[in-house]
């Protein structure tokens, strides 16, 4: 009797020790980082659990099931977590399972909204700008960027932080034929040295470290 009492209390763990646990709160930042899952470099969402607070982002590298994210977008979710028994594991994966219960709040975040091309209307110092206008056009959803410096097309990557804050990184060296053209370099280098942004209706601008204006864009058609 102590024996098959025992056996019960046991099977009753494992169930238990099985069971998913409900109610996790998720907090889903509006853009994803650049981050590496396994050995590959990928994106991650940014989140926080239970409580909500201003800049507490962590790095989530596992999916979260059901749940489909759109960049611009923050999200309170009710999530279920699952622990998987160590046999059903994945290989260079979580040990918990994430699957959506339902999405409570999904609210747009004004500061990504610059997934857009993006025309120069104005830098400091010039009065002429080429006729090869230059422009930059942001996609949020990949963090990637193209542009045109007014004598040659090039492309990168930049980040997003909260608080406005952005950085272009991977610009190529201009090619020797564009060498030559004050304008495009100055606008490669103000490029390079922007490190906040703003979004003003049809308008974005972007500053350097300082809070200096150092180009201002009019949103493309």
């Amino acid at each position: 009797m102590k024996a098959y009492t025992l056996l019960l209390l046991c099977l009753s763990c494992a169930t238990l020790s099985k069971q998913p646990s409900s109610g996790m709160i998720f907090w889903v930042n509006s853009f994803k980082k650049p981050c590496t899952a396994g050995v590959m470099p990928t994106t991650c969402l940014q989140v926080q659990r239970n409580e909500f607070k201003e800049g507490g982002w962590q790095q989530f590298y596992s999916p979260i099931e059901g749940f489909e994210f759109e960049t611009g977008y923050r999200y309170k979710l009710e999530v279920e977590e699952t622990r998987l028994p160590a046999g059903q594991v994945p290989a260079d994966g979580s040990s918990i399972r994430y699957r959506l219960i339902r999405v409570l709040e999904k609210t747009a975040d004004p500061q990504v909204l610059i997934n857009d091309s993006w025309w120069l209307e104005h830098m400091e110092g010039v009065t002429e700008l080429p006729a090869q206008r230059p422009y930059l056009e942001l996609q949020v959803n990949n963090l990637q960027f193209l542009g045109h410096d007014g004598c040659e097309a090039f492309r990168g990557s930049f980040r997003l932080e909260d608080g406005g804050r952005l950085q272009f990184s991977g610009l190529p060296a201009q090619g020797t034929g564009c060498t030559q053209r004050p304008v495009s370099r100055q606008f490669r280098a103000a490029v390079q040295a922007a490190r906040t942004y703003k979004r003003e209706q049809l308008r974005l601008f972007l500053y350097d470290e300082t809070g200096k204006e150092l180009l201002r864009f009019r949103k493309g058609d």
